[in-house]
């Protein structure tokens, strides 16, 4: 069987969302926000299931290049989905990590566990910079087309 990027993508989405309905079953979490004066409290299910369309529409862009046969690069295509398939669980599993080892809120444990918190904000930046290569990857594919 062929590996392909978008099936990654998709199986990655319905994890996500899998995990996050089952955690919501057992938890009641919620994100607070404040802009301004204002807290919003939003349950914590609609930030997992906006990722995981973030990720199922990813799998949906390169099933579109697929089944126009737009080959895109293959390298670049392997480092954007093993940067965002592996990151985010790395990126969960140290935060997880982290929130385990210490009984206080997150926020106060930073001087016990800094090298922790380092790590989170360095993988989190390189998962987002990552996200850089999909827009290139298709720049430059479409730019070998013109040529072709």
């Amino acid at each position: 069987m062929k590996h392909k990027a978008h099936m990654y993508f998709w199986i990655t989405a319905l994890v996500i969302a899998i995990v996050g309905v089952v955690r919501r079953l057992y938890s009641d979490s919620t994100v607070d926000i404040n802009v301004g004066d204002t807290y919003y409290v939003t349950p914590a299910i609609y930030f997992v299931l906006l990722i995981a369309f973030i990720y199922f529409m990813l799998g949906v862009c390169y099933w579109f290049f697929y089944t126009m046969n737009i080959s895109l690069n293959k390298k670049l295509t392997k480092v954007h989905t093993v940067l965002t398939v592996l990151g985010l669980p790395a990126y969960l599993l140290l935060n997880w990590y982290v929130e385990y080892k210490s009984n206080d809120p997150l926020f106060t444990i930073i001087g016990n566990y800094s090298i922790f918190i380092k790590i989170l904000m360095g993988l989190f930046l390189t998962i987002l910079i990552g996200q850089l290569v999909f827009p290139l990857n298709i720049i430059i594919s479409l730019i070998k087309r013109k040529k072709a």
